[in-house]
């Protein structure tokens, strides 16, 4: 057996044997079965250890249902990497004449997540976004803030190889932005019932926004401020904003390591 049928065959085996279905029914009968009937005993009692048992079954329920989307995006990644690698669907035959054994001219290694967007070699361009002087560079591009009103600029690359340039301030981007935070589950709710979010209109979850939507897996950007924090800042926006799997990479002015904001969304 060749070492590509071998891949091939593990592959097929951790797909098949993906237990996604069987963690959301274990889900459904916990908040089904079990949930009602402790609601029903814990009615109008003050009793915290009933309170924390109620909880830690919801808890642990939805840890089941991510555990199980997890699983999915898993499957689909293994679904098309044996689309790209195994086009025919079926296993790769072992070479028998001894010239079909000779090394390849060219070999390829395993590509960087974000270049399965790109044609072969495009990523290149995140291998130096993810170093200092790549952004030492970038940003002495970046105009000047002389004060805290100024916009805010970013420099980047995204992972189909396209370079982008992204201003701070309110536009389409911004509006899709805010509407995503509104609604996402790991993003707190707005402060009042008609207030949005500033932080929609900032470089990282506008640039947060157009990855989610063109399905690029990972992007480096430079800005020229530093990235807000807090509960309402991008730290907590992009990866609301951003699917599992997805990563965006922030330099800020004089940074010697980049911030990495990992997706928390469902895809």
């Amino acid at each position: 057996m060749s070492y590509l049928t071998e891949v091939y065959k593990r592959l097929r085996a951790a797909r098949d044997a993906s237990p996604a279905n069987e963690l959301r029914a274990l889900a459904r009968r916990i908040l089904d079965e079990h949930r009602p009937g402790l609601a029903a005993v814990s009615a109008g009692s003050e009793n915290s250890t009933l309170y924390d048992v109620r909880q830690g079954l919801e808890t642990a329920a939805q840890d089941f249902l991510d555990a199980a989307n997890a699983l999915d995006q898993v499957t689909e990644k293994i679904n098309a990497y044996v689309g790209d690698v195994f086009l025919t669907g079926s296993p790769p035959t072992t070479p028998c004449a001894a010239q079909d054994r000779e090394p390849a001219e060219r070999s390829v290694s395993v590509p960087h997540p974000a270049r399965g967007h790109a044609p072969d070699g495009i990523g290149e361009a995140l291998d130096h976004a993810l170093t200092k002087d790549w952004a030492v560079n970038i940003a002495r591009r970046l105009p000047e803030r002389v004060g805290p009103r100024d916009r805010t600029t970013g420099l980047g690359v995204l992972g189909d190889g396209s370079h982008v340039e992204v201003v701070s301030g309110g536009d389409q981007d911004a509006v899709q932005a805010e509407l995503i935070l509104v609604n996402a589950s790991h993003f707190p709710r707005p402060r009042s019932q008609t207030g949005g979010f500033d932080t929609a209109k900032h470089v990282e979850t506008k640039i947060a926004y157009r990855m989610r939507e063109q399905g690029i897996t990972y992007a480096a950007v430079v800005i020229n401020n530093e990235i807000c924090d807090g509960v309402y800042g991008c730290t907590y926006a992009v990866p609301a904003i951003l699917p599992r799997g997805y990563t965006l990479v922030v330099w800020e002015p004089g940074a010697t390591k980049p911030i990495r904001l990992r997706g928390k969304a469902q895809p």
